[in-house]
């Protein structure tokens, strides 16, 4: 009788002590989730540049680029993200000699809608661009139109990505979850999600997440069409 009442008290104590590790694992599993779910809702909240997508077109002369989003005004890569607005760039590179060519004056055409543009020329660079300050569908067929040395050039650009590539908020999540130490270090932060070339040739395009603590050092997160962190 004196075992039964010992092996009893023991089967109860075990009970409760497989009950009490269960709670602390399901706890450490909550706070987990809840805190990689809180580090991206904090990702979101100080987004100070969102990149929705990215079209081109490009020849032996030209290369022409659009991108469109939200970004902070004024923009500022100082760690603290302010009000947002929306952005439509359009971007023309010109490979040569550009002298004496201050701006081009064209046309884009968003499906039906024709919009005027004065691209003016980038003074750090080779590339003329104008903002249309508006969010334009990934699915609007975007088609642009100027004239140099007279000749009339005519772009339809086309995604860079892959049809089947994630998207900004898969992207953004992926860098949060690589990136939570360091986040958890960061402090207060802004946050950037942009889509970037790869240098090599023919090699595609990644989606490049960037975190700027108002003190310490940058870093960031950069991941391919299928979402696979490849830094």
């Amino acid at each position: 009788m004196k075992f039964f009442k010992f092996k009893k008290k023991t089967t109860t104590w075990l009970l409760l002590t497989f009950a009490a590790v269960l709670v602390i694992i399901g706890t450490i599993i909550g706070v987990s989730s809840c805190s990689r779910a809180g580090f991206y809702q904090l990702a979101l909240d100080n987004l100070s540049e969102t990149r929705l997508y990215m079209k081109q077109a490009e020849t032996t002369r030209y290369r022409v680029q659009f991108y469109t989003g939200m970004r902070e005004d004024p923009y500022l890569v100082n760690g603290v993200s302010e009000k947002k607005v929306a952005f439509g760039i359009i971007s023309v590179e010109i490979r040569g000699k550009v002298l004496g060519l201050d701006e081009i004056s064209g046309t884009l055409a968003i499906g039906e809608e024709e919009i005027p543009v004065v691209l003016d020329r980038n003074p750090h660079g080779t590339n003329f661009a104008c903002d249309i300050e508006k969010l334009v569908p990934a699915d609007a067929e975007l088609t642009l139109k100027f004239i140099i040395d007279e000749f009339q050039e005519e772009f339809t650009l086309t995604q860079m990505m892959p049809p089947d590539a994630i998207g900004w908020e898969t992207a953004l999540e992926i860098a949060v979850d690589s990136a939570q130490a360091q986040i958890k270090r960061a402090g207060k932060f802004e946050c950037y999600v942009k889509i970037a070339e790869s240098p090599v040739k023919d090699a595609g395009s990644f989606w490049y997440i960037r975190f700027v603590p108002e003190k310490g050092d940058n870093f960031f997160v950069v991941i391919d069409p299928t979402g696979k962190v490849i830094n």
